[in-house]
C-alpha cells in the first residue's frame, strides 16, 4: 500500500474531494500504476 501526505496553502477553501483531485492531478504520471493509494491532505496551519 502506498501513502501520500500533502500539506499546502493551496487547499484553502477546497473540499477534501477537491484537495484529493488536485493531488492526483499533479501526481497522475507517478501514481498511474499504483494500487491501494491512500491520500491525506492538510491545510497549512498558518492558513486556517
Amino acid at each position: 500500500m502506498y501513502s501520500v501526505f500533502v500539506e499546502s496553502k493551496a487547499f484553502k477553501g477546497l473540499t477534501r474531494v477537491a484537495q484529493h483531485k488536485l493531488v492526483t492531478g499533479v501526481l497522475k504520471n507517478e501514481i498511474r500504476d499504483m494500487h491501494g493509494l491512500s491520500i491525506t491532505t492538510k491545510l497549512m496551519a498558518a492558513y486556517f
